[in-house]
């Protein structure tokens, strides 16, 4: 483990989290291998609403052709997404448990499917999707937020219940009075976040914590007082000049990929991996924050929950 963990990067994160207050923000990548990645659910979006990407002119994003799945056929579009996101047959990955054992204040989530709840479940943590008003003040609960909506396991999508089309994103966020981006103002203005599993690609996300990291800028230029430090977890990039070369890593692209991030407030921990589908480092580090012993796989829906 100590490859991953006796880094100055991480040492650094590490400091911050056992300080008890900082917030996870989980995004998918703790989720791989149990669910269907971003770029594939849109295809079966697309494939089952009948909608021609290919046929389609320019560069189309994927909160569009979600939006024109869901206008196309609203029945699929909801079935393909129940059976995707409220199927049985998964196991919780070791990273969610090592997760909820780590010292987090709160954990907030954008993603739909229900390993994060279902890991908390024995814990008794308490559970709040945007269609239940989120509130600041319940962060002090160790509660869990799943901001974008939640299916629960054998659970049925209905409209309304996930923020996934253009639409969606517009009416949650850029709606006067909308809850979620009142939540996330004071959660990035005033507890130190650490986005774990997910890169942060969604454009509302990146506006709200530019706005607070402009407004955080301006306190402290007036003020002899520094605001929180948001940190992201990120793996080490790698370029091949050949196929038949060993990859390098590439430092010019991680200081540029690092910059953006600067842009927004957030300060890129790099941890190394063996290859791009190496996820062990993530779960290697939780567990180390965690300081649980040894814990088994277990099916999530086990009745006794795991041993640590």
């Amino acid at each position: 483990m100590d490859r991953y963990i006796e880094t100055e990067e991480i040492t650094e994160l590490t400091k911050s989290v056992r300080a008890e207050k900082s917030i996870a923000f989980i995004g998918s990548g703790l989720s791989m291998g149990e669910y269907t990645s971003w770029g594939e659910l849109i295809d079966q979006l697309c494939d089952a609403c009948g909608i021609d990407k290919d046929a389609l002119d320019g560069d189309i994003d994927y909160l569009e052709l979600a939006g024109q799945a869901k206008k196309a056929s609203p029945d699929e579009y909801h079935r393909i997404l129940s059976e995707e996101f409220g199927k049985d047959d998964i196991h919780l990955p070791l990273g969610y448990t090592y997760l909820l054992e780590s010292p987090f204040s709160a954990f907030i989530t954008i993603n739909y499917d229900p390993l994060l709840a279902e890991a908390s479940r024995f814990k008794k943590l308490k559970l709040y999707d945007f269609k239940d008003g989120l509130e600041y003040s319940r962060i002090k609960d160790k509660a869990i937020f799943y901001i974008h909506g939640y299916v629960e396991r054998g659970g049925r999508v209905t409209d309304g219940d996930l923020i996934l089309t253009e639409e969606d994103f517009e009416h949650n966020y850029d709606k006067a009075g909308a809850i979620i981006p009142s939540f996330l103002t004071q959660i990035f203005s005033f507890k130190p976040v650490v986005f774990i599993g997910c890169g942060l690609q969604e454009p509302a996300l990146r506006n709200i914590l530019r706005l607070c990291n402009e407004i955080k800028r301006r306190i402290e230029a007036r003020a002899d007082n520094n605001g929180p430090t948001h940190f992201i977890l990120l793996p080490t990039l790698y370029t091949r000049t050949s196929d038949n070369e060993q990859p390098v890593r590439d430092m010019k692209k991680e200081e540029e990929e690092n910059a953006k991030y600067y842009e927004d407030g957030v300060k890129v921990i790099r941890y190394v991996r063996e290859s791009p589908d190496d996820f062990k480092p993530v779960e290697k580090i939780l567990e180390y924050w965690s300081e649980a012993p040894e814990v088994k796989p277990i099916n999530v829906y086990d009745d006794e929950g795991p041993t640590l």
